[in-house]
């Protein structure tokens, strides 16, 4: 699938929020807010929400699919320890999947 593909899911198991598709390419994040509609930060303009969830999840080891086997819903579930069920995943190098409550996804929606 292409990055732009990947559009915020409802989570399954945490109510009220979505599991969003993030991207990390060097200095820069691209998160999909919606179908084809991407945000893009650097380091000092990520919102310091998605900073504490990157934190936690990189403090945990993941094993992660390799970019051509993600495919539809395998990013969307979590391999990598079920304590970031809340939080949220690595799923290749490049690509995250954040827990984001439904009224940050919304405000992200809104400003551009």
């Amino acid at each position: 699938m292409k990055r732009e593909e990947f559009v915020p899911m409802t989570h399954n198991i945490v109510t009220n929020t979505y599991r969003v598709p993030m991207w990390i390419d060097g200095d820069e994040y691209s998160i999909n807010v919606g179908r084809y509609e991407t945000r893009y930060y650097t380091n000092d303009t990520l919102p310091s929400e998605i900073k504490v969830s990157l934190a936690m999840i990189n403090a945990f080891p993941y094993s992660f699919y390799e970019d051509w086997m993600v495919k539809g819903f395998t990013a969307y579930v979590n391999l990598q320890d079920p304590k970031l069920n809340d939080i949220g995943w690595r799923v290749t190098p490049e690509m995250y999947v954040i827990v984001m409550p439904s009224e940050s996804l919304r405000e992200m929606r809104i400003s551009k």
